[in-house]
């Protein structure tokens, strides 16, 4: 019997389904895939439960914190640079993989990091909870250039 790994994140079939629309989306504009990160995939997360435990939908942390001071305390050591894309859709409105990347393509700076052909490890998590009132699917996906 092995013990279990502490940096392991169980990863839910939604979020290897927006990883591959992802990477439909970066194949089309003939860039490499992106690569299931379990250390990204844990930092988005805790953003996700940080956004719905303080009820805003933001990159910046909940207590203030911003989000490059966010991203360099819990990634600096591995990552040279990260980018992050959020989304949050009504349960109601039952978002789906290829949905959640079309809001993202329809947005110029989600775009840009879905389509920046630097990354090529991604983290995703999906969270859902209440929101304003609404029960919500909340994601999170952060895009790291790993250290050599």
């Amino acid at each position: 019997m092995h013990a279990p790994v502490a940096h392991a994140v169980a990863v839910a079939p939604i979020e290897r389904a927006i990883v591959r629309q992802i990477n439909v989306v970066r194949r089309a504009d003939h860039l490499a895939p992106v690569r299931l990160s379990p250390d990204l995939s844990k930092v988005a997360r805790g953003h996700n439960r940080d956004m719905l435990s303080h009820q805003l939908m933001t990159h910046d942390a909940g207590d203030g914190t911003s989000f490059a001071a966010r991203m360099t305390r819990r990634l600096a050591d591995r990552y040279r640079l990260v980018g992050e894309t959020i989304y949050w859709g009504a349960l109601k409105w039952n978002p789906t993989p290829d949905a959640i990347v079309r809001a993202w393509m329809g947005s110029p700076t989600h775009r840009a990091q879905l389509l920046d052909g630097r990354y090529r490890w991604v983290g995703v998590a999906t969270t859902t909870g209440d929101y304003l009132g609404t029960p919500t699917l909340t994601v999170t996906a952060d895009f790291g250039v790993r250290r050599r």
